[in-house]
């Protein structure tokens, strides 16, 4: 099994934000409100025969954990192995 898959996640800007503080971790969370932009990240996943992940942001390989983390979830999970090249286009600046 090989394949690509894009997804595309629209800037935001937040005109307020206010912490939900939890306790409990997964009770944690934040809310704000603001307006979607017409940019943003492109985000293509390819999947591919082999073993390990690599992650790239505008061309040039990154560390990126959080993409990281899910990618490596991801292949724990598979029956085979298999390589993830997972690469960031952005449209915005970072942060």
């Amino acid at each position: 099994m090989e394949g690509e898959l894009r997804a595309f996640v629209p800037a935001h800007l937040s005109g307020f934000f206010e912490v939900c503080p939890s306790p409990r971790p997964e009770r944690m969370g934040s809310r704000n409100g603001g307006p979607c932009l017409e940019v943003g990240v492109l985000t293509k996943v390819r999947l591919e025969k082999g073993k390990g992940v690599e992650i790239f942001i505008d061309g040039k390989k990154a560390e990126a954990r959080t993409s990281s983390y899910v990618a490596r979830s991801f292949l724990e999970n598979a029956e085979e192995e298999f390589h993830l090249r997972v690469e960031h286009h952005l449209q915005v600046p970072m942060g």
